[in-house]
């Protein structure tokens, strides 16, 4: 990347105003993304379980996960993922603000049909219990609830029922590993719950890897950002470019066969910027990590997930590209943290990824 002279150069300024990141960027437009999805065909899951999912998933759970798994050809470690975000298995309250019911939280008309005559808008507010769990009348109404204890009646109430029928509906979206974003946003329609569920999917599967093979590693509250590569290609300092003297603020990682691998954010946060531009970060993603720290991740392949996002350490953020004033594929990497009498300043991320490095 070429190095701005000055903090920031001419492109961009970061300040607290109110508590808030305001981020000032000149000399070209802002591009915000409206939406932003990655194929999951870029990532491979091993649905084997991580130790995080031994730890964390109740073992009364595991068997009806991989039964109804089995049933419908979808992973079981994302429906774990769906327990995990939507009662935090089955340990808080069953009924949300939008009525949608059970211990895996599906609205009364998914569960019956939305052919169901109330079925309106949300609907379901006064379907009669009879009718809700008939598994005759959830055919005939098209709905996807499920008598999976075989006891006659299909309830959202009953564990295994709740799990299997959230099983059938994500099995109309998915074919393995592909569409999982597409099948969680028709469960759900709202893109944070989409990244939530994935989030801990790849926290519970075991090498959770980019399509090379590289693996997220989490380690405490932080993650490494370029999981296929840990190779570092630039420092933070100065350097010489162009027979010149400069000043990198950031570590530039690449490894070869970079581009369009996936990149990490390094630690729980909020993107405040994300933007595309013909020159200096080019398609650049900046995260907000409470009051004290900002992350950088720029030359991205096209534009990260916007503005508002809120996002977990590991999970994705971007691609790996060459957007900007860059001379081939790589990831450059910078961290600010707060200066004592306000605003941000850069500083050697070295001291903050040195444990992924071993240095």
């Amino acid at each position: 990347m070429q190095a701005m002279k000055i903090v920031f150069g001419s492109l961009i300024g970061v300040a607290i105003v109110g508590g808030m990141v305001a981020v000032l960027i000149l000399g070209f437009v802002l591009l915000f993304v409206t939406g932003f999805e990655f194929g999951d065909e870029e990532m491979a899951f091993s649905n084997a379980p991580s130790q995080i999912a031994e730890e964390e998933i109740p073992e009364q759970f595991i068997p009806i996960y991989k039964e109804a798994g089995e049933e419908y050809d979808v992973p079981w470690l994302l429906l774990a993922s769906i327990h995990r975000v939507e009662t935090v298995f089955s340990s808080i309250e069953m009924v949300s603000p939008v009525n949608a019911q059970g211990h895996m939280q599906m609205m009364p008309c998914s569960w019956l049909g939305w052919d169901y005559p109330n079925c309106e808008g949300l609907g379901g507010t006064d379907i009669p219990e009879a009718i809700k769990t008939d598994p005759e009348k959830i055919e005939d109404y098209g709905g996807f609830g499920v008598d999976a204890n075989g006891n006659g009646k299909a309830s959202p109430w009953e564990e295994e029922d709740a799990i299997f029928a959230a099983a059938n509906h994500l099995a109309s979206y998915i074919d393995g590993n592909k569409g999982l974003r597409e099948a969680l946003f028709a469960y759900n329609h709202a893109h944070w719950y989409v990244e939530d569920v994935m989030h801990y999917y790849q926290l519970y599967n075991d090498g959770f890897a980019a399509k090379d093979g590289g693996i997220v590693e989490v380690y405490g509250d932080k993650a490494w950002v370029v999981p296929h590569t840990k190779n570092l290609t630039s420092g933070y300092g100065h350097r010489t470019m162009n027979g010149e003297q400069e000043f990198h603020g950031g570590i530039d990682v690449a490894g070869g066969n970079d581009r369009g691998q996936p990149i990490v954010a390094f630690k729980d946060g909020k993107v405040v910027v994300s933007q595309g531009n013909t020159g200096g970060f080019g398609n650049l993603v900046i995260i907000q990590h409470g009051d004290d720290m900002l992350t950088f991740y720029a030359h991205l392949m096209e534009q990260g997930v916007p503005v508002g996002t809120e996002v977990k350490a590991g999970q994705m953020i971007g691609k790996m590209g060459t957007s900007g004033n860059s001379t081939g594929v790589h990831l450059h990497f910078e961290v600010h943290v707060k200066k004592e009498k306000g605003g941000f300043q850069r500083v050697d991320p070295m001291p903050y990824v040195k444990a992924f490095l071993g240095s």
